[in-house]
């Protein structure tokens, strides 16, 4: 019994030791015990946060990822599913959004639209 209780505080240690380390280099780790996935914040050096996302337990991107510029706003919208993109992604341009359809990470089909006509940038 004393053996399993040092495993786990040893293994508490590590994680969180680990994700103190990660903090200091612009991200920030955690592990989602409800959804088994490795969620991940990316920081800018001024502190706002540049990509969320998450990884599986095998290392691949995997759910929702969103990228953002450094005053907040949203770039980049998508899903991943084990490691390639899976669905439509939806980017910001300088007058315009576009909507990419993937499957397997393989352009579907490309769509330009109006800024105004994407609601799911702004959310």
């Amino acid at each position: 019994m004393k053996n399993i209780y040092l495993l786990f505080t040893l293994l508490f240690f590590f994680c969180y030791s680990q994700s103190t380390v990660a903090q200091n280099e612009n991200k920030l780790i955690e592990y989602n015990e409800f959804t088994d996935l490795i969620d991940v914040t990316y920081f800018y050096e001024d502190g706002s946060v540049q990509q969320t996302g998450s990884f599986n337990t095998n290392g691949l991107p995997h759910g929702k990822w969103t990228a953002y510029n450094m005053n907040g706003k949203k770039l980049c919208v998508g899903n991943y599913k084990n490691g390639l993109k899976d669905g439509k992604w939806y980017f910001t341009l300088s007058d315009k959004t576009q909507a990419v359809d993937y499957i397997n990470s393989k352009i579907i089909s490309v769509e330009n639209n109006f800024k105004n006509e994407i609601a799911v940038l702004d959310k």
